[in-house]
């Protein structure tokens, strides 16, 4: 009863810092575990002509009085940097001395925030993401207690055995820390969860066109299918099919990305015909949200389904959503083009895209190139 009790707060306290955020324009209120504070680009203490993101903590309790206080706090500060008025003076007084250190028992309880605040209806069950991830990623933190350091963190990650778990532990352990007032940017553990990336992926992940349409035929529920076919002909993260817009313009088809990873986005449908060939251009928006599309997603296409009379028909697709991505991409490539283009496509630097996907360019793509531009080449 008390843990469900603390969740409800935790969600109401998450609800009224996003209402407060959505009347202001030039900062942010946090809630950082059981701490408030504001976020914005400031000026620099030490050289006043730089400005970068920065945090203010309040120094203030979650008990009424202390959230009215914070929300005229937000709403002072958002006006002073419209007006151009803002000043260091006032806003130092405000920096509390942290007395107390923080410690991993402090970085599992913002995990369990996190989760909160991410997933509100998701069942906390082994079956879930909050037992796949977060419950496995929580005992393990508690195993190495002390404090909540980069270099305690860093270590204990940097010991397990398994790449693709220390990645996940890394990207938990680093959101959960935009909760914390911590002194050290949660960045500093990026180094940590290196070791399994899409760079370790090789070439016999990635899905051949005719793999890729074939498949598609095996996806019954309209939702699903429409959202491969989005990830297929559109290169998009899973996550960002929730909100996207599909559009037409000169008889090229479009997808906006409203909620994509690096900021909205226009994305080109490549190959185009293949859109309406499958009727994809029919829209059918899956359920969930963008923290849960990609795993009701996976639970359906990477498992057998009855056909409604009782028998088993195979609905099992051999490879992840996110292998379209990187099939989206080398098809960019074979068709020549830019790297910068790609990229701003795809959402992501021009280093990424060409670190990732130029190896993957094999002779075959080297020979449709060549039958694409011989005329120019001539």
């Amino acid at each position: 009863m008390e843990a469900c009790c603390n969740r409800a707060m935790d969600a109401a306290l998450i609800r009224w810092v996003e209402e407060i955020d959505g009347r202001l324009q030039r900062c942010r209120l946090e809630l950082r575990g059981r701490s408030l504070s504001l976020r914005a680009s400031l000026p620099d203490q030490d050289d006043p002509s730089r400005r970068r993101q920065q945090r203010i903590a309040l120094g203030l309790g979650l008990d009424p009085a202390d959230l009215d206080r914070a929300e005229d706090l937000a709403l002072q500060l958002d006006r002073q940097l419209r007006n151009h008025s803002f000043s260091w003076e006032q806003w130092q007084r405000l920096e509390p001395e942290h007395s107390r250190v923080l410690t991993m028992e402090d970085l599992c309880q913002a995990l369990e925030a996190d989760f909160t605040a991410k997933y509100p209806t998701t069942p906390r069950t082994s079956a879930t993401i909050w037992g796949k991830k977060y419950q496995s990623a929580i005992n393990f933190f508690r195993r190495h207690p002390g404090p909540c350091t980069a270099q305690h963190l860093s270590t204990a990650l940097l010991a397990m055995p398994s790449a693709s778990s220390r990645l996940t532990y890394t990207s938990l352990a680093r959101q959960a820390l935009q909760r914390l007032p911590v002194d050290w940017a949660p960045d500093l553990l990026s180094q940590a969860g290196r070791g399994y990336t899409v760079r370790s992926l090789s070439e016999r992940d990635i899905p051949d066109e005719e793999l890729i349409e074939h498949c598609l035929d095996r996806i019954h529920l309209p939702h699903w299918r429409w959202m491969y076919g989005m990830c297929w002909l559109f290169g998009i993260r899973p996550s960002e099919i929730i909100g996207c817009e599909l559009q037409q313009r000169d008889r090229r088809w479009i997808l906006a990305v409203t909620q994509g990873k690096t900021g909205p986005r226009e994305v080109w449908a490549c190959p185009g015909e293949k859109l309406e060939q499958h009727g994809l251009q029919v829209v059918h928006r899956p359920p969930g949200t963008r923290y849960t599309v990609g795993k009701l997603a996976h639970d359906y296409l990477s498992s057998s389904r009855s056909d409604g009379h009782g028998r088993r028909r195979r609905a099992s697709i051999p490879f992840g959503l996110y292998n379209l991505r990187h099939a989206y991409a080398i098809r960019l490539m074979a068709m020549g083009l830019p790297s910068e283009v790609g990229a701003r496509l795809m959402g992501h630097s021009v280093e990424m895209h060409n670190t990732t996907y130029k190896r993957w360019v094999n002779q075959k793509h080297m020979a449709a190139m060549h039958a694409r531009y011989a005329g120019q080449l001539d």
